[in-house]
């Protein structure tokens, strides 16, 4: 039996289709929805002007399927304790689509699961 390989975008994402929520692939969700993520940042990269630096995580899941996320740079200082790799977060933001059909999540808030675990 041959190993499935991980693949980016297929990491399970949450959403609620007006009936409840509902777990699919984040490949699988049209553009614009909301949707929450859950898994280790597995890598952080920045870019943009010191001014306004942004970043994209990647989100990994216990399977190893991946998902982007695109945080502007407000979201990125909100959330900057978050933001290091090996964290176990929940990310919660919108789908969009890149020109070559990958999707992103544009995250408007990353929660460390840890941390909200030990402060409790």
């Amino acid at each position: 039996m041959a190993a499935v390989t991980p693949a980016p975008g297929k990491l399970p994402v949450e959403y609620d289709n007006g009936l409840g929520p509902i777990s699919k692939p984040l490949d699988q969700i049209r553009e614009r929805t909301f949707v929450s993520a859950t898994g280790t940042i597995t890598r952080i990269a920045s870019s943009g002007p010191a001014s306004a630096v942004r970043a994209t995580i990647v989100v990994t899941g216990p399977a190893g399927d991946t998902a982007y996320c695109s945080l502007d740079g407000d979201t990125r200082r909100n959330y900057n304790a978050s933001l290091r790799e090996g964290a176990r977060v929940m990310v919660r933001g919108t789908v969009r689509y890149l020109p070559d059909n990958r999707p992103v999540i544009d995250a408007l808030a990353v929660h460390d699961l840890d941390r909200q675990i030990t402060a409790l």
